[in-house]
C-alpha cells in the first residue's frame, strides 16, 4: 500500500488482512458494503510457495484494492487498470491465475466441521477412515468433527505464459494447428507469438481462436533473424533444423525456455 501511495500521491485504505482462505485459491480481495477493504490469503499456499506467493499473489490482491479505490467500481477485475498497477507500480507479473504447487491442498476435498470451526478439510485417506468408523476430534475444542460436504476436486492446468510458434518454411496450416493443440493439451496459453513464415495467411489468427485467445494476446513477429524476449515456451515446426536454427534453439534452452520440435504435418 505504501508503494502504491507513493506512486499515486494519495492514501489507500486497507482495513484487514487475514489468512483464512482455503482450497487452491491463493488470495481474495473483498470490497465490503460499508466501504472498507479486506484481503484474504491462503496460509497453506504461502507456506508451500513463499517466494511465488510474496512476489506474485500479494501484489495481485493489493492491486485489486488499489485499482478499486483509484478508478472506481465499474472497471473490470483484471482489466487494463489492474494490469497497469501490477506492471508499472509493483513490477509484478499481471497473470490472472497462479501456478503454485497445490499438492496436499487441492486434494483436501472432504469438508468437516466442529463446535468451534466452520470448516475442517480432510483428504481421501482420512475421510475413508471416518467412513470405517474412526472418530477424529478438533485439536482446539476437543469436540468430535462431523461431515458436511464433498467439494469438487480442483485441478490447476499448467500455464504457458509467452508461447512462441515458428513454422519454418511454411504458413500455419490446419494440420500445424491440430498438432500444436494436441501437444498443448490442457495447458493454458496467455500470450501467443507467431514467428517467421507462420505469420503468413490466416493461420495465426485461427490458432489464437483454437487456444481461446483474444486477438490482443496474439503478436506477429515476421522476422526470422531474431527471437522475441521473455519467452517461456517455444514450438518449432521444422523437419531438419539448420546449424543456425539449432544454435537458436539451444540458446533458448539455456534461458530456461521450454522448447519442442515438431515435424511439419504431411
Amino acid at each position: 500500500m505504501r508503494i502504491a501511495g507513493e506512486h499515486f500521491a494519495r492514501k489507500f485504505l486497507l482495513s484487514e488482512v487475514t489468512f483464512d482462505l482455503k482450497g487452491t485459491c491463493a488470495g481474495q480481495a473483498v470490497f465490503c458494503k460499508d466501504g472498507s477493504f479486506r484481503i484474504r490469503y491462503n496460509r497453506l499456499l504461502l507456506e508451500k510457495n513463499p517466494s511465488s506467493f510474496i512476489g506474485r499473489t500479494v501484489p495481485h490482491e493489493v492491486a485489486h484494492v488499489v485499482a478499486r479505490q483509484q478508478y472506481g467500481p465499474k472497471i473490470k477485475p483484471h482489466g487494463v487498470e489492474w494490469k497497469a498497477i501490477m506492471s508499472d507500480v509493483f513490477r509484478a507479473d499481471p497473470s490472472r491465475t497462479h501456478t503454485m504447487d497445490v499438492s496436499g491442498v487441492a486434494d483436501r476435498e472432504f469438508v468437516y466441521r466442529c463446535e468451534c470451526k466452520p470448516e475442517i478439510r480432510l483428504g481421501k485417506r482420512m475421510h475413508a477412515k471416518v467412513v470405517e468408523g474412526k472418530v477424529y476430534a478438533c485439536r482446539s475444542c476437543k469436540a468430535g468433527i462431523w461431515f458436511v460436504r464433498q467439494d469438487r476436486q480442483v485441478k490447476i492446468a499448467p500455464v504457458a505464459g509467452n508461447l512462441l510458434v515458428s513454422s519454418l518454411g511454411s504458413p500455419l496450416t490446419l494440420g500445424h494447428q491440430k498438432k500444436l493443440v494436441e501437444l498443448l493439451g490442457p495447458t493454458r496459453v496467455e500470450h501467443l507469438i507467431v514467428q517467421g513464415d507462420a505469420c503468413a495467411g490466416k493461420g495465426a489468427v485461427e490458432l489464437a481462436g483454437r487456444l481461446d485467445l483474444a486477438i490482443s494476446a496474439l503478436q506477429l513477429h515476421p522476422r526470422r533473424d531474431s527471437i522475441p524476449a521473455d519467452l517461456t515456451h517455444a514450438v518449432f515446426f521444422v523437419d531438419q533444423p539448420t546449424a543456425m536454427q539449432q544454435a537458436a534453439i539451444e540458446r533458448l534452452r539455456s534461458l530456461n525456455v521450454r522448447v519442442r520440435l515438431l515435424k511439419h504435418p504431411k
